[in-house]
């Protein structure tokens, strides 16, 4: 009795762990995920340098408008 209680919860662990994910489908998810994380570090990247750009052409106007003002 206790030998067949033993191989039915054996037979049951075997199909629920098969029931996981595979290894492959989650690296496929992972590799899509950081695709996605790079094109948006990317465009972050990008983005900061034109903010850059921008705020050195700030501190130039200012200093041009503060010696006009003297």
């Amino acid at each position: 009795m206790r030998l067949k209680l033993f191989m039915v919860l054996t037979a049951i662990a075997a199909l629920l762990i098969a029931g996981c994910a595979s290894k492959g489908y989650v690296d496929q998810r992972i590799a899509e995920m950081q695709a996605q994380v790079d094109s948006d570090m990317n465009t972050v990247k990008a983005q900061s340098a034109l903010n850059g750009d921008e705020i050195k052409k700030l501190k130039s106007l200012t200093t041009e408008l503060s010696g006009k003002t003297d």
